[in-house]
């Protein structure tokens, strides 16, 4: 169990600190200390080499103590900048992903797209990467661990609009590949999602079923939520009080309608993230 932790958003669309780039994409820093061991992992890399270039040079951030990457998912505002955050780690470490991650993968509207990894598997073994693409959870350390492949039990949540190929045809991608990071402190679970393609809701009783806990802390990352209709809003919202956690932490994708929702029904234990932001736990 995690007796401190520290969340450093590299990555974001949202405007925060002074000389911060935004970008459409997630990377933060997630550093995790238990006794006299802290282990940072970086999860996600952002969209390109440029913007986790810079925002790391502004913030002064030291990637080189960094012991493993934790990929969300396959969609390049999340690992377009992982090869030059490897030359940046400088030694080998696990790159931990999901085995759909570098899936062909496209968005038909409002027309075609390539949305999935710019490089193969072997570009990240060359440049220093181990790749660990596991579809069940993988144990990072004591109190850190990936939730493997979400189960999908809400209606209401549904991965649409993204597409792959499989056996010679293009078919739904249903992001199988989407999954989170799960962190157990003192103080109850903290559950970290890049896009939350399987459902927020999802991902939180899914935590909760790995860890036979039900205290949930915090909820931080994207929610996906940015393109959702009224109705799917209000359900995650009222789904999300079920858990009561003391802190909401939305970004990235999960819009700004939800968000306001999210801090109507809050109040003070949402604080949306941003670029540069910093947050202790």
């Amino acid at each position: 169990m995690a007796a401190g932790l520290r969340l450093t958003v590299i990555v974001d669309d949202s405007r925060g600190s002074k000389g911060l780039e935004p970008r459409h994409g997630l990377s933060i820093l997630v550093e995790s200390r238990s006794g006299s061991v802290t282990t940072p992992v970086l999860m996600d890399a952002g969209p390109d080499p440029e913007t986790i270039a810079r925002n790391v040079r502004a913030m002064n951030a030291d990637l080189r103590k960094v012991d493993a990457i934790f990929l969300s998912h396959g969609h390049r505002d999340h690992i377009g900048g992982l090869l030059y955050a490897l030359g940046m780690i400088g030694k080998p470490v696990p790159v931990i992903a999901h085995p759909k991650a570098f899936s062909p993968k496209f968005v038909l509207s409002p027309k075609m797209r390539a949305v999935g990894s710019p490089f193969r598997v072997s570009e990240i073994e060359a440049k220093g990467g181990v790749p660990l693409l596991a579809s069940n959870p993988v144990r990072i350390a004591k109190g850190i661990m990936t939730s493997g492949e979400v189960v999908r039990g809400t209606g209401f949540e549904k991965a649409e609009g993204f597409w792959t190929i499989e056996n010679e045809r293009l078919v739904e991608d249903r992001l199988l590949d989407d999954q989170a990071l799960i962190l157990e402190s003192e103080k109850g679970l903290v559950i970290l999602t890049g896009c939350a393609h399987s459902g927020i809701v999802n991902v939180v009783k899914h935590a909760e079923t790995l860890t036979s806990r039900k205290n949930v802390h915090a909820v931080i990352g994207g929610f996906h939520l940015s393109k959702a209709g009224k109705e799917r809003i209000e359900r995650t919202v009222s789904e999300l009080t079920r858990f009561n956690p003391r802190l909401i932490a939305p970004c990235h994708c999960s819009g700004t309608k939800a968000t306001r929702e999210f801090v109507k029904k809050f109040g003070k234990r949402c604080k949306p993230l941003h670029v540069g932001d910093v947050v202790d736990l």
